[in-house]
């Protein structure tokens, strides 16, 4: 199954998106539902618990080109069986 993913807020890709893909099956079109980027809030209160952290450097990648130029992404799930 894939699922398409489209950024909050861009309701012409959406609309795109779900009409081109509403015969394909197991695609499904869906809402980003995240509100905000989790690095942006409370990074004071962070800031003294990273000092204890173990781990060093930033984990997480850079968003695919995908997210930032077309505000959408493809996840591919396996299927159980």
């Amino acid at each position: 199954m894939r699922v398409v993913f489209i950024e909050r807020g861009h309701f012409e890709t959406f609309a795109t998106a779900a009409a081109v893909l509403r015969d394909v099956p197991d695609v499904r079109v869906m809402w980003d539902r995240r509100e905000a980027t989790r690095r942006g809030h409370a990074r004071e209160a962070l800031d003294e618990q990273r000092r204890h952290e173990r781990r060093v450097g930033e984990r997480r990648r850079q968003p695919p080109t995908s997210w930032t130029e077309t505000h959408c992404v493809v996840v591919t799930y396996a299927s159980k069986t």
